[in-house]
């Protein structure tokens, strides 16, 4: 069968959808579990009003060469997410190959109870990738009490932190990843803000047995890696830190 929309796909039932080379104007909800997204060159617009795709089921696939594009450029932005790529809210997501670009919020979100998410081989960039002049960009990905997840082997570019594991997020594993020229700022109160590229903030009962190993952590006007509040047991090891204004 062919649809015209991935959403017309995904409210079929299809629960293998192949998305052909082209640019598709929508937001897409992912509601059944199970389902597996095999991109061949989509491009999805993101104008920062919604989140780009939205993975409300377990076992969701997505693959392949799947551009989300928005058109932030680093001079407005703020700690939100509408304009993220793809917002997370359920288990066992896994995310291989996908891009994101000039989002005017994070390009992976993921909270509360949502556990087992798995990033590889991806590629999430933005314009901020000098120390000067200010301009804003989230950091790429954000668990927010999401635990047992893994991030590897996938490249951040231009935001302002690389890898947050927030509120109660537990083990979680980042390695094999670069992180590169992440100058961004994040906009609170009317200031600019730097993060840290990996940032482990145990508030709210505390981190446990995070692992951050054999990353390349090159250029951030944070820190390289900043444990704050409650953590326990991280593991931080075989990494490449250079060229950050704040801490390693």
């Amino acid at each position: 069968l062919t649809f015209a929309t991935i959403q017309a796909a995904l409210d079929s039932g299809a629960t293998y959808i192949v998305v052909r080379p082209a640019v598709y104007n929508e937001s897409p909800v992912i509601n059944t579990a199970g389902v597996t997204i095999a991109a061949q060159g989509a491009v999805i617009p993101n104008d920062g009003s919604t989140c780009a795709v939205s993975i409300n089921a377990p076992h969701v696939t997505i693959q392949g060469d799947l551009l989300i594009q928005g058109d932030s450029n680093g001079t407005v932005g703020g700690y939100y997410s509408n304009g993220t790529g793809f917002c997370i809210n359920a288990s066992y997501a896994h995310l291989d190959g996908v891009k994101t670009s000039n989002l005017y919020s994070f390009a992976v979100l993921a909270h509360n109870t949502v556990d087992h998410i798995t990033l590889e081989r991806f590629e999430f960039t933005h314009i901020c990738t000098a120390p000067t002049p200010q301009c804003y960009a989230n950091p790429a990905i954000q668990f927010m009490g999401s635990s047992y997840n893994t991030v590897r082997n996938g490249v951040v570019r231009g935001h302002s932190g690389g890898l947050h594991t927030w509120y109660g997020a537990s083990y979680t594993e980042g390695y094999g990843n670069r992180f590169e020229q992440n100058y961004g700022y994040v906009g609170q109160n009317g200031e600019y803000i730097p993060r840290a590229i990996i940032e482990n903030y145990g508030l709210d009962g505390g981190n446990i047995g995070n692992r951050f190993y054999d990353n390349v952590m090159d250029g951030s006007n944070g820190n390289g890696l900043e444990e704050a509040d409650v953590t326990y047991d991280t593991v931080f090891s075989g990494n490449t830190v250079r060229n950050v204004r704040g801490c390693f």
